[in-house]
């Protein structure tokens, strides 16, 4: 109103001179605000990040419980957990390293005792704050309790004292020194407000692990909706009161499906496909400009591994023929998207010469081993036997996949190929396929000669599970039985270790010690493809430890609309 008053009291030559002056002035601000060195173009000021929109993405599986500390069984659940829960500490696939997250942290110089200090403003989903009651609960309360289902979780935890200090500060003294501990605190808090006074043991099977309360930057949208025993569908919402860097995108939507197969044909409704292995798919989506693809590798490996308290593999000649006699680099070419590997460790770019194919190397272990053709087997093309004609037979143990899988595919390649190296040699295989439930009895009870499967290092790559001799089948997951003084002593001096070189000296010394003792045939880790809409913008995903480990920093992420 003002304005207009004093552009009404202009003369006709006042008035024409303003407004020359006020075109001037546009264009001047215009000129600073995207010309220049400095400034932005049309073009980048659209590329500016927004706030707003909604993500869908795609994941393969089912979404079983909603709570961080079952997730290692299911990665579906711990993907859309990785974005409603926080913890104390994150891995941050940027540096590969393990960062501060809901709190800031301290080491003793004894380097046992580590404390904890919650950060300011920090709340749960439903705006009660995170205290280190929180904490307590959730270490102390329910992993360490002994009716805690997951025994592999709580056995990270045996002989560790936790105590509060205060409202916010609390501490793990550690009984032995543990480099690897710090990984260990990345898991996601239960608000105590909540779920306190329940027996751990009934954690796995409540609604909470629906529609659960987090700390994270999403909350939950409603409870997991179920289309069917295949499909389902989980809403995120921003979380306002997040601690961290508020998220950019107001909706996060996860679909699930049941196979690859089903997931690409969903492809156009959805911005992101969790993990593509199929080689057709990636170079369509590829070749479609529409997405951006994203490979990745895990710190995960698949191997045969050979039970070292079988009567027949326990053999050490028969285990160096069954290396011989498999060429893994001829299986990795047949496998799309798969990276060869050499060891366990997978710090460690390794080639070993011991698992360098020879056939005749193979056929003369055997022979030496007292494992030889019938006289009357003169073209060789039958079974080895003993001295006393006892067949030398093997049974392998795999798990089945379901149909249209590339799983199944991947397995069944994968097994048909070593069958017919071994039986090559005059090695009886007879392969058992069962389903996860049986499968896992299986291992459980070391009801195998080899095995088919894989193992995933995680965060801290800490090998004491896998290959202690403390943790041999039944008790941990040393499925190969295997027990050797010599590589115990290294994997408790590795963990001893904080400086990286002289832990990587150990670390080659380990590797040499279980290469050559031939507990297991290392075949290859899987590399995967993240795909993503073009119009989602700042996605970096970095080094994977975990599929999920993808949406870290998905609060940076922003849509860009056509």
């Amino acid at each position: 109103m003002l304005f207009r008053r004093a552009i009404r009291s202009f003369s006709r030559k006042e008035e024409i001179f303003s407004l020359v002056f006020f075109v001037l002035l546009l264009f001047s601000g215009y000129h600073i605000f995207f010309g220049g060195n400095a400034a932005l173009s049309p073009d980048e000021f659209s590329d500016m990040p927004t706030s707003g929109g909604a993500y869908s993405e795609g994941l393969i599986g089912r979404v079983m419980r909603l709570n961080p500390l079952y997730t290692e069984f299911n990665a579906v659940d711990r993907d859309i957990s990785r974005l409603v829960f926080s913890g104390l500490s994150q891995y941050d696939p940027v540096t590969g390293e393990i960062v501060e997250d809901l709190a800031t942290h301290s080491l003793s110089s004894d380097k046992k005792t580590y404390t904890f200090t919650v950060k300011d403003n920090v709340f749960w989903h439903d705006g009660e704050p995170v205290t280190a009651e929180d904490v307590y609960f959730t270490y102390h309360d329910i992993i360490q309790s002994e009716n805690f289902k997951n025994f592999i979780l709580r056995s990270n935890f045996d002989g560790v004292d936790i105590k509060i200090i205060d409202k916010k500060t609390i501490t793990f003294t550690l009984s032995e020194v543990n480099s690897f501990f710090f990984s260990n605190t990345t898991i996601g808090l239960l608000p105590k407000h909540i779920l306190g006074g329940m027996n751990p043991a009934d954690l796995d099977a409540i609604e909470f692990n629906q529609m659960p309360i987090g700390s994270g930057p999403y909350k939950m949208d409603g409870p997991v909706k179920n289309f069917n025993k295949e499909e389902s569908q989980v809403n995120l919402m921003a979380f306002d009161g997040y601690y961290g860097e508020k998220p950019r995108i107001s909706n996060v939507r996860f679909f699930t499906f049941p196979d690859e197969k089903a997931l690409y044909k969903a492809r156009n409704s959805l911005n992101g496909l969790s993990r593509i292995t199929v080689k057709e798919e990636i170079e369509e989506l590829s070749r479609s400009g529409r997405y951006q693809l994203f490979p990745y590798t895990l710190p995960q490996y698949t191997a045969f591994f050979l039970n070292m308290e079988s009567p027949i593999a326990k053999e050490y000649l028969v285990r160096l023929a069954l290396a011989k006699s498999l060429d893994r680099t001829a299986l990795v070419k047949e496998l799309s998207y798969k990276k060869q590997i050499d060891t366990a460790l997978l710090e460690l770019s390794l080639q070993n010469s011991l698992f360098r194919v020879s056939r005749e190397n193979a056929m003369g272990a055997l022979y030496a081993s007292g494992w030889r053709y019938r006289e009357d087997d003169v073209e060789k093309k039958g079974w080895r036997v003993s001295a006393s004609g006892k067949v030398l037979e093997l049974r392998l143990v795999a798990q089945s996949f379901s149909e249209n899988t590339a799983r199944k595919a991947e397995t069944e390649a994968v097994i048909a190929f070593a069958k017919k190296a071994w039986e090559g040699v005059g090695v009886k295989i007879t392969v058992e396929m069962y389903d996860q439930e049986i499968f896992e009895k299986k291992v459980k009870k070391s009801d195998y000669d080899i095995l088919l499967s894989g193992q995933a290092l995680g965060y801290n790559m800490d090998t004491y599970s896998y290959w202690h001799s403390s943790q041999v089948s039944g008790n941990g997951l040393n499925v190969s039985n295997y027990k050797n003084p010599v590589a115990d002593n290294l994997i408790e001096a590795i963990r001893n270790i904080f400086d990286p070189e002289v832990k990587r000296a150990k670390l080659e010394k380990l590797a040499e010690t279980i290469a050559s003792d031939i507990p297991a045939l290392f075949l290859y880790s899987p590399v995967y493809y993240f795909s993503v809409d073009s119009r989602i913008k700042g996605v970096s995903i970095g080094w994977l430890a975990f599929p999920s480990d993808r949406l870290t920093h998905l609060v940076k992420w922003y849509i860009k609309e056509r």
